[in-house]
């Protein structure tokens, strides 16, 4: 049944999604999924957000050429992500903190609950 136009429907009207666990596909039927798709304005480019996402790719193009290395995360030795904490300057793509996933998200949570992850 899909899960918002709530209709019986075969299993060939949903996605596969190999990593739902339980059934192996979306909730929502491929017709109300595109349905949604259709409905979502596209994510608004902002000067910030461009410039934010030319760091991004400029950290990638250095991990890649070897003039960055990906080190484990500072606070636990997990698997490192690049944190950058600022994005201005020159050199902004190459001045990065590396978090593993956990504390990456957490560094980035608003709430003041969500800090909790610096005490561990």
């Amino acid at each position: 049944m899909c899960s918002r136009c709530k209709r019986e429907l075969p299993l060939e009207a949903f996605s596969r999604r190999r990593h739902y666990v339980s059934t192996s596909v979306r909730s929502a039927c491929k017709e109300c999924t595109a349905k949604s798709r259709q409905a979502t304005p596209p994510p608004v480019s902002t000067p910030e957000r461009r410039l934010k996402e030319a760091v991004r790719a400029r950290t990638a193009r250095a991990i890649a050429a070897g003039k960055l290395t990906v080190q484990p995360c500072v606070k636990c030795g997990g698997a490192g992500e690049a944190h950058h904490p600022d994005y201005t300057g020159p050199d902004a793509h190459l001045q990065v903190v590396w978090l593993c996933r956990e504390h990456h998200m957490a560094e980035h949570v608003r709430s003041p609950w969500g800090r909790q992850m610096d005490l561990l």
